[in-house]
C-alpha cells in the first residue's frame, strides 16, 4: 500500500495567542443530498439512452418474475437474453446482455422499454428504475444523487446554480429505492477511516468546494489536505483534532501562497489527458459518443495532439473564461461526485467499490476531474467562440459513461498516476494547477 508524501508547506492556522489550532464554531451534520428525487427521464428524446451497451444485473427477485413471462409476451426474450449469474450476490443473481447491435433486447422501436410498456414501471428491475440515480443510505437515512453519464442528470445538475441543494422526497418519487449503497468502513489494508466523523467530514469537503475566495484548483489542493491528514489518522480521538485544524485553516483565509509560486506543466496535464483517452479509445468497448468526443479535444490541441502551446491557448482564450462566468458548473459535477461516491470514505455494497483508502478515493477523484477538464479544454479550443453548455454536457456525459462506470478504467488511471510519479501530493498539485 503506497504512502503519499507529506509536505512541509501544509502548515495549519494557529491562534496567535495560544499558538493552538482553534475551531470557529460547530460543524452542522446536515447537507444531505436529496435531488435525485426531482429526475425525470426524457424517454425516446433522449440522445443517449441508458439502454445500450450496457449489461444490467437482476436481483434474484426480479429474475424470478421475468422467468414467468408468457413467450409471446416478452418470454421468448428473457430465455434469449437473460442469465443466471453463477455464485453471484441476489442483488447480482442474473444479467440482461445486449443484443448483437449493443442495445437492450427490451428496448422497442419506439425507443421505449418494452417491460415497462408491457408490464408497468413497477416491474422494472432495480437498476433500470433508480438509474440515473445513485441511493446511499447513511445511518439510515436515504440520500440521492446523479450519475453524470444521462445526458438529462448531466443537465440537470450542471447547468443549474445550487442543483445539489435541491431537497426532494427519495421516497415518494415513483422509483424503488432498494438497491443503495453505504459508507466503506474498510480501507486497502484494513487502514482506518473516520466512519465516526463522516457527516463533518463531508460538510468540512462541500465548504471548500463552494469557497469561492480561492480559485478551484487550490480548494481541491485543500481538499487533499483534509483527505492526506485523515489518512494519517490510527484512532477515532484523532479525527477530532483533525478537523478542528482544518476548519480553523479554512476560516483563516489561508491560501497556499506558497503554490502560486510553482511553475504549472501543461504538458503533463495534457499528456494525461491524452494518453487516458487514448486507452479508452483503443478498446473495442468504447462507445461512439466518447470517440468524438476525444477527437475534438485532439482537434482543439493541435493535428499532433500534443502541442502544449495550442493547449494552453484553448484554456487561456476559451475554456478559463466559460468557466469564469459559470463557476457553479465545475462545483456541481465536483459535488455530485462526492455525494455520489460517500466521499472520501467511499461507498460499499457493489464488487465494484470499496477497499481503497482515503487517499485513493482523493486520487480517484482528482484524477478523473483533471482527465475531463482537460477534455474540456481541447474541446473548447476546437469550438472556439462556439464553445456553449451542451459542449460541456455532452463531454462530461460521455466521458462518464465510459470512465465513471468501470472500474477497471479507474484502476489503469491510479496505475498510470503511479507509474508517473503523481500518486502523492506534489503530483496531484502538478495535475490541478492550471
Amino acid at each position: 500500500m503506497f504512502r503519499p508524501k507529506q509536505q512541509q508547506i501544509l502548515r495549519f492556522a494557529k491562534d496567535d495567542n495560544s499558538g493552538k489550532a482553534v475551531r470557529v464554531g460547530e460543524i452542522e451534520r446536515g447537507g444531505r443530498p436529496s435531488y435525485a428525487a426531482a429526475f425525470r427521464c426524457i424517454g425516446a428524446e433522449c440522445e443517449d439512452t441508458c439502454c445500450g451497451t450496457w449489461g444490467i444485473p437482476l436481483d434474484k427477485e426480479t429474475y424470478r418474475r421475468y422467468a414467468l413471462f408468457p413467450v409471446e409476451r416478452l418470454g421468448g426474450v428473457v430465455a434469449r437474453h437473460v442469465t443466471v449469474t453463477p455464485g453471484a450476490a441476489e442483488s447480482l443473481y442474473a444479467r440482461i446482455e445486449p443484443t448483437a447491435e449493443g442495445v437492450c433486447p427490451f428496448f422497442g422501436e419506439d425507443r421505449l422499454c418494452g417491460i415497462q410498456r408491457e408490464y408497468g414501471a413497477e416491474m422494472l428491475s432495480a437498476t433500470c428504475s433508480s438509474y440515473p440515480r445513485t441511493l446511499n443510505k447513511v445511518d439510515g437515512v436515504l440520500e440521492g444523487s446523479l450519475m453524470m453519464s444521462c445526458p438529462e442528470a448531466a443537465r440537470q445538475v450542471l447547468l443549474t446554480p445550487g442543483a445539489t441543494e435541491v431537497a426532494g422526497d427519495l421516497l415518494s418519487a415513483g422509483f424503488r429505492t432498494d438497491n443503495f449503497f453505504w459508507v466503506d468502513g474498510n480501507g486497502a489494508g484494513k487502514a482506518y477511516k473516520p466512519v465516526e466523523a463522516f457527516h463533518e467530514v463531508r460538510a468540512l469537503l462541500v465548504e471548500t468546494v463552494k469557497d469561492r475566495t480561492r480559485p478551484l484548483w487550490q480548494r481541491l489542493v485543500l481538499v487533499g489536505v483534509l483527505c492526506l491528514r485523515l489518512y494519517g489518522v490510527a484512532k477515532p480521538e484523532d479525527s477530532a483534532g483533525v478537523l478542528t485544524e482544518y476548519e480553523a485553516m479554512l476560516r483563516s483565509g489561508w491560501g497556499l501562497v506558497e503554490l502560486e509560486e510553482m511553475a504549472g506543466q501543461p504538458e503533463v496535464r495534457l499528456g494525461f489527458a491524452m494518453e487516458m483517452s487514448e486507452g479508452r479509445v483503443s478498446d473495442t468497448t468504447c462507445g461512439r459518443r466518447f470517440a468524438e468526443t476525444y477527437w475534438g479535444f485532439v482537434e482543439g490541441v493541435g493535428a499532433g495532439g500534443n502541442d502544449v502551446a495550442r493547449f494552453r491557448d484553448a484554456e487561456a482564450r476559451w475554456h478559463g473564461p466559460f468557466f469564469a462566468a459559470r463557476p457553479w458548473i465545475l462545483e456541481n459535477y465536483l459535488l455530485n461526485a462526492m455525494y455520489e461516491r460517500l466521499f472520501p470514505l467511499g461507498r460499499a455494497g457493489s464488487e465494484r467499490s470499496g477497499g481503497r483508502t482515503v487517499w485513493e478515493e482523493y486520487l480517484l477523484l482528482m484524477g478523473q476531474f483533471c482527465w475531463v477538464n482537460g477534455l474540456l479544454a481541447g474541446v473548447a479550443g476546437q469550438m472556439g467562440e462556439g464553445f456553449a453548455e451542451a459542449d460541456v454536457v455532452r463531454v462530461i456525459q460521455s466521458f462518464s459513461r465510459e470512465v465513471e462506470h468501470d472500474a477497471s478504467v479507474g484502476k489503469a488511471m491510479l496505475e498510470w498516476m503511479r507509474g508517473k510519479g503523481l500518486d502523492g501530493f506534489e503530483g496531484v498539485i502538478v495535475l490541478l494547477k492550471s
